[in-house]
């Protein structure tokens, strides 16, 4: 991963404009491109796993396929192939010359903080399905017909740990992000992640792999836990397997009728990668503060661990800007039209800023 330290708002432009979706067509930047994934699998398969308590997380799916595998070869193919499908969304058959790479962006003021959801964070993990089931019983009206997608973006705009993570299509907007403290102690150092993806690999907020994660808060940590170890026995499959038009695991099943229940079309095709790859998603604009901000959203799959996501954001986020002299490039982005105002329209952050005025 590439890490850049940046003292300015010019210097952030410069290097911004020089990503432009234009250098894909030269072969210098395939070939950082390609540098940028062989560390990532270094990194990952040397370093990183080896901080794993192999008992409780599966980001370290070489065990497994060791387990199961008598052959070298095949071991290490499938292992490269699953890290491969995390690190590189737009690497394998895209066509760099008639492909569209899109960049996304996010900002966080502590540079040294984990790349995580909110649902990764402390003890959340385990109280998933208990937040999520609250806030439906308890802020009924909020959540009314609504689809499950469409409950988590609520959940997240109040400030309740969700399985997405926030991120924007406009770089100023992750860079005030960086910039800006909303209740951390002081930090000198923010970061902007940049994270660059195949358009064909974005899903919209009706399409079914979005519905597939969304679903997954109304589960237990037993059933979650369950759908991982499946996930993982059957990884290298196209589906999970039937017996009878029925999935012969009951909590498949289970989970095949949740999403039913929102989608009845949908076909019983759930692949066990889906469950456990982080998913971009454009949500729709309805929501205000998302228009305002240019929000999307990375839906984390299933995690044993904190450490297993932060392992798979990591893989996706291919460079980090280290954002210094926060309090001049603030007053730089809000000559600019970038500030808490324009960024949540709410009517109590408008008066806000007008205050500090």
């Amino acid at each position: 991963m590439s890490e850049r330290i940046i003292d300015g708002l010019n210097e952030y432009v410069s290097f911004i404009l020089n990503l432009d979706q234009s250098i894909y067509l030269n072969e210098s930047i395939k070939d950082l491109g390609e540098m940028s994934h062989q560390n990532n699998l270094q990194t990952i398969s040397k370093d990183k796993f080896n901080e794993l308590d192999t008992r409780k997380s599966v980001v370290n799916y070489l065990e497994y396929f060791t387990k199961h595998e008598h052959d070298l070869n095949e071991i290490t193919k499938k292992f490269d192939s699953v890290l491969d499908s995390f690190a590189n969304p737009v690497k394998g058959s895209v066509d760099y010359e008639t492909s569209n790479p899109v960049f996304f962006y996010r900002g966080q003021y502590n540079a040294a903080h984990a790349l995580q959801t909110g649902i990764y964070r402390g003890n959340n993990q385990r109280k998933e399905d208990f937040l999520y089931h609250e806030m439906l019983v308890r802020c009924h009206d909020e959540f009314r017909d609504t689809s499950h997608l469409e409950k988590l973006v609520i959940m997240q705009h109040y400030g309740c740990p969700t399985r997405m993570l926030d991120i924007t299509s406009n770089p100023l907007v992750a860079l005030f992000f960086a910039c800006k403290n909303y209740g951390d102690s002081p930090c000198d150092e923010g970061m902007v992640f940049v994270f660059y993806v195949n358009s064909d690999e974005i899903a919209y907020a009706d399409s079914d792999r979005a519905l597939l994660l969304s679903c997954l808060p109304r589960f237990s940590m037993a059933d979650k836990n369950h759908l991982i170890d499946i996930a993982i026995k059957h990884l290298s499959d196209e589906s999970f397997p039937l017996d009878d038009q029925r999935y012969e695991d009951g909590i498949v099943e289970k989970l095949y009728h949740e999403i039913s229940r929102e989608l009845p079309s949908f076909k019983r095709r759930i692949r066990p990668i889906d469950l456990l790859k982080p998913l971009y998603v454009q949500p729709d604009k309805s929501n205000r503060r998302i228009f305002k901000q240019d929000g999307a959203f990375i839906v984390s799959g299933l995690n044993k661990d904190c450490l297993e996501e932060q392992i798979k954001f990591e893989l996706i986020s291919k460079i980090q800007l280290r954002i210094r002299n926060k309090e001049q490039i603030l007053k730089d982005l809000d000559r600019l039209g970038i500030n808490s105002a324009t960024l949540f329209p709410e009517i109590d952050n408008v008066a806000m800023y007008l205050k500090s005025l």
